[in-house]
């Protein structure tokens, strides 16, 4: 499951804080404020649902979404590999850019100018 908090972002403020300090303000703002997304397994069994959105005071009003199992990109980076080599992307060779070559370190270039890849 995943859920969306409702936080707000203001840029208005944005001359009386650092970009810092309102990113953090608005992440604060989301482990207390009112739900107003809810992603769920598919099959998950409805009691579950409803038990879920009681607890965490969803309304019928919020959007309650039946999904798949994965809610985030990121829940496909870890996939395991299931001994077939067919399914698994072979490693790409290292490109080599001459600016590159100049300096200690990829920072260092970058730092120097802009590199376009």
């Amino acid at each position: 499951m995943k859920m969306t908090r409702d936080a707000e972002y203001d840029l208005v403020h944005e001359m009386e804080a650092s970009l810092m300090e309102l990113m953090s303000s608005s992440l604060k703002q989301r482990l207390t404020a009112e739900p107003v997304r809810f992603v769920y397994q598919r099959d998950m069994p409805d009691a579950m649902v409803e038990m879920l959105r009681d607890k965490l005071t969803i309304s019928r009003y919020d959007s309650i979404i039946p999904g798949g199992r994965y809610h985030n990109f990121k829940d496909f980076i870890g996939f395991p590999n299931v001994g077939k080599a067919n399914l698994v992307n072979k490693p790409l060779p290292r490109l080599r850019h001459i600016w590159f070559d100049k300096f200690r370190n990829g920072f260092d270039a970058i730092r120097e100018r802009d590199v376009l890849l």
